[in-house]
């Protein structure tokens, strides 16, 4: 324990901000520091990953890519392949299970035809790795080459080729929605700003990049199957697997205790590996396993987006209209997440400000680009708010009002509307710091110098999904151990702590009294570990079913020592006692060993949806990011000198852990903002760098340090105040840093990444 103290002294800064009443020392487990309960795990190398688990006879696969962006397959040869002394298992468009849709309409698993470079085309399972990749290079295959489009703008023109069967618009339409009458908002402004924003568009983007590549092991025992998985959605995996196989749940089984990263680049929509890996272990009738390399991971991505935004205003500050469109590049496939990641235009349009008219419009387009969008950290919240945040920047300089008031004026209330395609039912905010969190970071900015900039933005951020079920159990067996059970995963961001900090709480024991069961769909159905919401919607069934768990202890002690449970407290040690002075006492095991079953605590939720109870009231993110930047005017040089990061956080269960989730977003927003770019070439829709030497991720030496500042003020709805804290940090970084520039040369910068050629570039411009 002494290392992990002096480890924790290394750590940087962290400010706690709550409410003068507020007091933490009524707690013994949450707001606490604790190490993760499976810390010893991970740095000892106990942890087993997808990858790590072994068979006799495991296969390996690789799988054959396309080279063409868009292409009719007009003959596989695979007799060369099938020579192949070490390659135990083959599948072509023509093999049986090959035709199934794996994404609804018209998706097959594999198609007769590619619609983007990196496309699935065939695949072998071979005793060895390196046998399989030799293997691939023994097809014959015979393209029909086809027309191609790489930007919504192309594929949007008149006559364009279409990339999927329907057309090139996802859902024949744009997503829109709004409040109010926007062109009477713009008729009553005084003051207008517009502009152009690109988000690394129109066709490059930025990769997750997570440290664990996807890896999928596929075994079946007669019509059974398990899959070891390294994802986030296990529940939504084992549903989707059972569809395309054509069996009942219970049939089918997901894995994954262990999870290297994900930034939602690891749920149900990571791609096609994973049937093929499952199919490949059906028919040889051996265990498949299926790691991607880094060029195969580097074509899941963030959506890229050109955003138009233009806002009205009264001299005063107040907002009279917004409008905003946007344009996201969703490559070939996944058309349903990309209408969920358009949705989320509303977040910063309709939720964040507040203004009487607004309208928004987003379309979705597939295109042939190599780069298939996907859900990613901040899910489609990023884009819109660097255009929204840097117009209310533009507008403030305008008006004349120091960006901080202006923020102070505008943002959102508790009990707003927080209407959003998905949540038909409407439901309001349940709280916000945002007065909080702009003091905060404003009075830790200091005076600037010659050269030197200050920027903010403020963000918003959703903690569930529009449909949620999740359940758990708290499990006590005969020998006194106490379980969480619950099919959560844990990707590195301390899901199995927090949520075993608040068992722990709810029972008055020690966190190493808990055992936590996780990452396993035999278990309980969790929610995903996504949109934030293990904490907050997860964190709520955990703490119910450790209640259930508690008093169900109690009764039974109370039974075995002749008195009421409302008369026994458990005391924080392990010991059940009496209320009063006087009175009996067992510990935990002799009230499990005295029971003939293992006393069970459960709990089950049903959020949205048609069977669902409607969400009255949501927990969004929410917060603000202050940015000091130095330019150099001679060659467009850019250095980021401070950071500090302001977020309404609830309360923290583990708040190190939230530290280090907020800092991490902080880091990986800088890289998208400045420094990493997937490139696409525009003449053959070839990534040009995927790999990690050339695709450019900041390192610790790069990252100025980072102030959080937590704002605690307990969400009515969340197991002991908490909400999420996750992603809110990818959407404020970059348009803090557009505005500290433009406050520091003058100039605006209207896309990312931002590089010295590109100050350079507006510096000679504007001369």
């Amino acid at each position: 324990m002494s290392l992990l103290r002096d480890f924790d002294k290394l750590a940087s800064p962290l400010t706690v901000v709550r409410p003068a009443e507020e007091s933490m020392t009524k707690f013994t487990a949450i707001g606490r520091n604790l190490p993760k309960v499976d810390g010893l795990h991970l740095v000892t190398g106990q942890a087993k990953f997808t990858a790590d688990y072994e068979f006799d006879d495991l296969l390996f696969c690789k799988i054959l890519r396309s080279p063409l962006p868009h292409a009719n397959i007009v003959n596989i040869d695979a007799s060369r392949v099938r020579k192949h002394a070490r390659v135990k298992g083959i599948l072509t468009n023509r093999d049986p299970g090959s035709s199934a849709i794996w994404e609804p309409p018209d998706v097959r698993l594999l198609d007769n035809k590619v619609r983007c470079v990196g496309d699935e085309v065939a695949a072998v399972a071979a005793t060895d790795p390196f046998s399989a990749a030799d293997a691939l290079e023994l097809f014959r295959v015979e393209y029909q080459d086809l027309p191609r489009v790489f930007t919504p703008e192309q594929a949007l023109s008149l006559g364009a080729p279409e990339v999927r069967a329907g057309g090139n618009l996802v859902g024949g339409k744009p997503l829109t929605g709004g409040r109010g009458d926007v062109i009477r908002g713009f008729e009553e402004a005084e003051v207008i700003v517009e502009g152009n924003y690109s988000f690394h568009g129109p066709n490059n983007t930025v990769a997750a990049a997570a440290m664990e590549p996807k890896a999928a092991l596929a075994k079946w025992e007669g019509d059974e199957l398990t899959v070891w998985l390294s994802t986030s959605t296990i529940f939504k995996v084992r549903e989707q697997l059972a569809r395309f196989f054509g069996l009942e749940l219970s049939k089918v089984r997901i894995i994954s205790n262990y999870v290297g990263g994900s930034f939602g680049s690891k749920g149900e929509d990571a791609g096609r590996y994973l049937p093929i890996t499952a199919q490949l272990a059906k028919t040889t009738g051996d265990p498949v396993l299926t790691v991607l390399t880094r060029e195969e991971e580097s074509m899941r991505t963030r959506h890229p987006t050109s955003t138009y935004v233009k806002i009205g205003a009264k001299r005063d500050g107040t907002l009279t209209a917004i409008y905003c469109r946007e344009l996201l590049n969703k490559g070939p496939y996944e058309g349903k997440i990309g209408l969920m990641i358009a949705a989320k235009i509303a977040r910063p349009v309709c939720q964040l400000y507040r203004c009487p008219n607004v309208s928004y419009e987003a379309y979705s387009v597939y295109t042939n680009s190599c780069f298939i969008g996907v859900a990613f950290r901040g899910f489609g919240t990023p884009q819109p708010t660097l255009a929204v945040s840097s117009a209310l920047d533009e507008l403030a300089k305008k008006l004349g009002i120091p960006t901080p008031d202006l923020m102070r004026k505008v943002h959102a209330k508790a009990g707003d509307p927080m209407s959003e395609p998905g949540f038909d039912h409407g439901p309001i905010l349940n709280g916000e710091a945002y007065d909080e969190c702009i003091d905060a970071g404003a009075s830790r900015m200091g005076a600037t110098s010659l050269g030197r900039g200050q920027g903010m933005s403020l963000f918003i951020h959703g903690c569930t999904e529009p449909v949620i079920h999740a359940s758990a159990k708290i499990v006590v067996d005969p020998k006194g151990t106490i379980g969480l059970h619950a099919g959560i995963t844990d990707q590195g961001a301390g899901q199995k702590t927090t949520q075993a900090q608040i068992a722990a709480e709810v029972l008055g024991l020690p966190l190493e009294s808990i055992e936590v069961f996780a990452g396993d769909s035999n278990l309980p159905t969790a929610v995903a570990s996504v949109s934030s919401q293990v904490t907050w919607v997860q964190g709520r069934v955990t703490y119910a079913a450790a209640v259930d768990a508690k008093n169900r202890l109690l009764e039974a002690a109370g039974k075995l020592l002749g008195v009421r449970g409302s008369d026994l407290q458990l005391d924080g040690r392990g010991w059940i006692r009496a209320r009063a002075a006087q009175g009996g006492k067992m510990t935990i095991r002799d009230v499990a060993e005295g029971t003939s079953t293992p006393i069970v605590g459960s709990a089950s939720i049903m959020l949205g949806g048609e069977k669902g109870t409607p969400f009255s009231a949501v927990a969004k993110e929410n917060g603000a990011c202050f940015t000091e930047v130095y330019v150099d005017r001679d060659t467009g040089g850019i250095e980021i000198e401070k950071i500090v990061f302001a977020q309404h956080v609830g309360r923290a269960i583990n708040p190190r852990i939230v530290q280090q989730q907020i800092e991490g977003g902080v880091m990986q927003a800088l890289g998208h903002t400045l420094t990493e770019q997937l490139v696409m070439e525009s003449s053959t829709g070839r990534c040009l760098n995927p790999n990690l030497r050339d695709y450019r991720i900041l390192t610790i030496l790069d990252v100025p340090e980072i102030e959080v500042v937590m704002v605690e003020k307990p969400d009515p709805a969340g197991a002991f105040g908490v909400i999420g804290t996750s992603e809110g940090q990818m959407s404020p970084v970059a348009p803090a840093i557009v505005n500290a520039i433009q406050d520091a040369i003058g100039v605006r910068l209207f896309s990312i990444p931002i590089t010295p050629a590109k100050i350079f570039d507006v510096l000679g411009n504007s001369k």
